[in-house]
């Protein structure tokens, strides 16, 4: 990837240039690149042919793949099935059995992403991984032991903050606002939360982590309005409104654990306050799940005439984004999925409260939109994944630009289509929600650390890439939303 960095920012991708071998740069990446060797007067010719299909089936139909897998991650124990002329794996931990001619059984006991030689010279990778509910204990526990601001004064103590995996050090703001104690490291009070209530934390342990979180945030990251702060150390900033569902949805599961009327009145100024700010003009991640969910628990309370105003305001949200068609806000990059994704969720919530119409074309008209940013790769790390080009550097310590593939924030995707009008979803669309939730297991490492980005390029403007940031940040989006899809299964 070439052409990727302060000068073409976030809206631009990069050049993708295709090499006959990465060797010289990074020789160990996509599991090890080739020597190349001419003789005087030899020469090679590389070809990248290029296509344009109706349909995913129509282009898989027409370049032939050259294996089928049965999964591109499963649970360690459990066999991958690849039907393939010959299959192979440079990885020691791999075993790979022949069970009939053209099909192959593929295990490892680790967890990780493991390198599968196909046929004549294609190479890919499968993921073998804990199940969801021992990585989420791993995570929490981890988490709880290195991911706390205990060195610092008062109630900033309690805040959750990155760290850097190779040299345990948590990371200091430092002025950068995607390494603040704020914004999108709400997921990790939000996973212990999650975690607690289904019984794969100790409540004894996280309790007084989350009741001292609760109150760094009502401090810190709140100002006397409910306007969220993006971290302690920027309270100077413009208030962010991606950041007010998370804080909601914070409150309002504190509620749901505890029952205490002031979390469920937290969450209902949050999402008032976010309206206040014009938060019915823009498309913030989980924003609609959390603000249905904030009625559902005010109607519960008895404040029904407060909850149907709530309501209104997302009905006349989404009335407004299906008359703008095409015409999406300029808050994100021009090609975001994170865009997308929360506008489907605003028609399908709209949809569900009013059985309107026009909210159910507007859903199938955007639907494409939405799977356009994935494709039918046979692989692990990129198989139905959203592309993020820009999250290594933002939110890692390496600082690289370049696609990151998986991306916690693809997770987004499987959300979405899990939560489609019944004559929207179908096999294929859930099988794709569950192919999406495993692959970003791959972030997360067996002794419960992450990385917040695996940047997939060999090399990035000439540094070496195909690698793990050692930052673990704000992965963690990904367990919580997979947690919340089971419980509405």
């Amino acid at each position: 990837m070439e052409s990727r960095n302060q000068a073409s920012l976030s809206d631009v991708r990069g050049h993708l240039v295709l090499q006959v071998t990465d060797h010289v740069r990074n020789p160990d990446a996509f599991g090890g690149q080739p020597v190349l060797r001419l003789a005087p007067g030899e020469s090679v010719s590389l070809a990248w042919e290029l296509g344009w299909y109706e349909s995913v089936g129509a282009f898989t139909a027409a370049t032939r793949p050259p294996a089928a897998f049965s999964a591109y991650a499963a649970e360690t124990g459990t066999p991958i099935i690849v039907e393939a002329a010959s299959v192979s794996s440079p990885d020691p931990q791999v075993k790979v059995e022949r069970e009939a001619e053209g099909r192959y059984r593929v295990e490892a006991s680790a967890h990780g992403t493991r390198t599968l030689d196909i046929g004549d010279g294609a190479r890919t990778e499968v993921l073998f991984h804990l199940p969801l509910e021992e990585v989420v204990r791993r995570r929490v526990a981890y988490i709880a032991c290195h991911q706390r601001a205990v060195e610092r004064p008062g109630l900033l103590a309690h805040a959750f903050v990155p760290v850097n995996t190779r040299t345990g050090l948590t990371g200091a703001t430092n002025g950068w606002p995607d390494w603040s104690d704020g914004s999108e490291r709400i997921a990790m009070p939000l996973l212990l939360q999650a975690a607690t209530v289904r019984g794969l934390a100790d409540p004894e342990e996280t309790d007084p982590l989350l009741d001292g979180w609760s109150r760094f945030a009502v401090r810190h990251l709140l100002d006397e309005t409910d306007a969220p702060r993006r971290g302690s150390q920027t309270w100077h900033l413009e208030p962010r409104l991606y950041d007010m569902p998370w804080l909601a949805r914070f409150f309002l599961d504190r509620h749901r654990a505890h029952g205490r009327e002031e979390d469920l009145e937290r969450a209902a100024r949050i999402i008032e306050r976010r309206f206040d700010l014009g938060g019915a003009t823009h498309l913030s991640i989980d924003d609609s799940p959390t603000t249905t969910a904030v009625c559902d628990a005010l109607d519960t309370a008895g404040q029904n005439a407060r909850a149907a105003r709530l309501c209104e305001q997302l009905v006349d949200s989404a009335r407004r984004f299906a008359r703008l068609g095409r015409q999406l806000p300029a808050h994100e990059v021009s090609y975001e999925q994170a865009i997308v994704a929360p506008l489907l969720d605003l028609l399908s919530d709209a949809y569900a409260l009013t059985g309107e119409a026009v909210f159910h074309d507007a859903i199938e008209e955007r639907l494409p939109w939405l799977l356009a940013f994935g494709g039918p790769q046979p692989h692990a790390r990129l198989h139905g994944i959203a592309i993020r080009h820009w999250d290594g550097y933002w939110f890692g310590e390496n600082r690289l630009w370049g696609d990151v593939f998986p991306h916690y924030w693809s997770t987004l995707t499987a959300t979405t289509l899990l939560r489609l009008p019944a004559t929207l979803r179908t096999p294929d669309t859930d099988r794709l929600a569950e192919t999406i939730f495993r692959a970003n297991l791959a972030n997360y490492h067996e002794d419960g650390s992450a990385t917040c980005a695996f940047v997939m390029p060999s090399a990035v403007d000439g540094r070496p890439a195909h690698t793990a940031d050692p930052l673990a940040n704000d992965q963690d989006w990904h367990l919580v939303l997979w947690l919340r899809h089971h419980d509405d299964r």
